[in-house]
């Protein structure tokens, strides 16, 4: 890849997302005349279809941001160094490993639960130190995807095992999902 020009070189991931989005949006479904069949953007294809137009927008942006500044003769935008002596590399390993974890978690102690976890690690992750900020975002975030995902979409989402899904199913309860 160093033998590209630097133009070629900065532009080429972002527009490799683009191309990986496009591939991806005729994957969602083994047959696309599924698709078809259901009305409106709301549904089983709903949220890849809108997670794929935010890569292809943030990748858009990206590239749009590539081209000003190689056109104002910026070589590199210099980065602020993590804080509390942490690397990059550090962070980026911790927030996959948060990640991972999350993935584990959801079906053994369902998704309102690892939802609450993981959003409050992120922000933890990201500096916010604030127990109720934390609490708060957490919280909120997992009721709007709570909402989004199994009133709006209808999606079935892991309750979790044992007393994990009692524990879910009277939160649906309580939320006037179920």
């Amino acid at each position: 890849m160093s033998q590209l020009p630097q133009g070629a070189r900065r532009l080429a991931p972002p527009f490799l997302f683009i191309l990986g989005a496009l591939v991806l949006s005729q994957m969602i479904v083994p047959d696309p005349e599924m698709l078809e069949m259901v009305p409106g953007p709301v549904g089983p294809a709903g949220w890849p279809r809108a997670m794929i137009a935010g890569i292809v927008l943030c990748s858009a942006i990206w590239a749009a941001r590539e081209i000003w500044l190689m056109r104002q003769g910026n070589r590199v935008v210099a980065e602020e160094p993590p804080a509390d002596g942490e690397t990059g590399n550090g962070l980026a390993l911790l927030g996959v490993g948060i990640v991972v974890l999350y993935g584990i978690a959801i079906p053994w102690i369902g998704f309102a639960l690892a939802t609450v976890l993981f959003i409050a690690g992120w922000c933890l992750l990201g500096g916010i130190r604030r127990p109720v900020l934390v609490a708060a975002v957490s919280v909120l975030g997992c009721l709007v995807l709570l909402y989004t995902f199994v009133m709006i979409a209808s999606m079935p989402l892991s309750r979790g095992v044992g007393v994990f899904d009692t524990a879910t199913v009277t939160l649906y309860t309580m939320l006037g999902i179920y």
